[in-house]
Formats: structure tokens, sequence, C-alpha cells
């Protein structure tokens, strides 16, 4: 798989597979407690982002995906969907290549909600050592990757569930410190 999909794993993020609950309809909430509803979910949200970034610090596959929705999907730059099964099989390799995360960051740019789902556009940072593919086994490198994506949450029995990851725009990859991969719409 190409950059833009490591960024989105990396950087996509991640608790029950509860199917969603229903949340009520903002139309029909008064502006005040639509907006300490939004204060609210963004709250909950940053707490998944910690509960995400310490799964991928762990490199704990299963920690993420309790995280993700059952239908979990990323949708690429080049207009492919990947599959939850998809996602968390790239995620377990990727966890093998890498020694170790120095950083991961998260910051909710945006948020709306629609209904039940919340509509995060964030931007996501990481830095980590790890193994290139087409290298010598134990040859490690520094990898720092940046994304900013459009992110849509839906309520689960235990907490808001990742269920799709795309607008993956913006994106770099430096290795050792050179700039690899520039993508942009």
């Amino acid at each position: 798989m190409h950059s833009g999909l490591l960024a989105v794993v990396l950087l996509a993020i991640c608790a029950s597979t509860q199917a969603p609950a229903a949340r009520p309809d903002p139309a029909t909430l008064p502006a005040a407690e639509d907006s300490g509803r939004l204060a609210r979910v963004r709250r909950e949200l940053e707490v998944r982002y910690a509960e995400n970034a310490a799964a991928f610090m762990a490199r704990d596959t299963a920690a993420v995906y309790r995280l993700r929705a059952p239908g979990f999907h990323t949708e690429t730059p080049d207009g492919r969907t990947h599959s939850f099964a998809d996602m968390r099989a790239y995620t377990a390799r990727l966890f093998t290549m890498i020694e170790r995360f120095d950083t991961l960051t998260f910051r909710i740019d945006s948020l709306a909600l629609r209904g039940d789902t919340a509509v995060a556009v964030t931007f996501q940072r990481s830095s980590r050592v790890q193994h290139l593919p087409g290298t010598p086994p134990a040859e490690r490198h520094r990898v720092t990757a940046a994304v900013l994506q459009r992110e849509q949450w839906v309520p689960g029995a235990a907490g808001w569930l990742l269920w799709r990851v795309d607008r993956v725009r913006d994106q770099g990859l430096w290795i050792d410190g050179v700039l690899r991969a520039r993508q942009s719409p």
C-alpha cells in the first residue's frame, strides 16, 4: 500500500464494536442545547483520540480496532475504499515494522453534528522509528507522517466509534528528515 494509506492508517483512529445507538436529531434541539452538545461531543472525541494514540503507541491492533465501528472503512485519495478487514490487516502488518512511536498527535480542527454522527476534520502527525520495506532487516529509519482528513464517528454502547475516514489531503511523509512524499488535492 502507498504512503497515503499509511498516513490514513497511522492517523485514522479508534472502543467497542456495538451497533450505533439512536441519538436525538440536532434539528429538534434548541440552539443553546445543541451548542452544549457539540462541546460535550468534542470532549468525548478528545478522550477517544487519546485512547487511539495510546493504542498506536503500544502497537496494539486489538485496542485500535475496539475504537472502530463494525462498518469502519477508509477512502484514500485515489478513490479506493478499504474495508474494516483490509485496514485491520494493514495496521497489524505496519505494527510489525515499527520499533516505536515517539510522538502521535491528533487535533480536531472542526467538528459538526449530523444526526447521530460526529464529523471531525482532524490534523494528525506521528514520528516513529521503523524498518522500511526494501531495506536491510536491521536498518531503522525515522519516519514522520502528517495528514489532514475528515473522520466520521458514530455512537456505540461504550462511546464514540470511528466509522469512516475520507477527504484525506495535505499529506506529508518524511524519512530521516527528508520529504519523500507530499500529496494535496
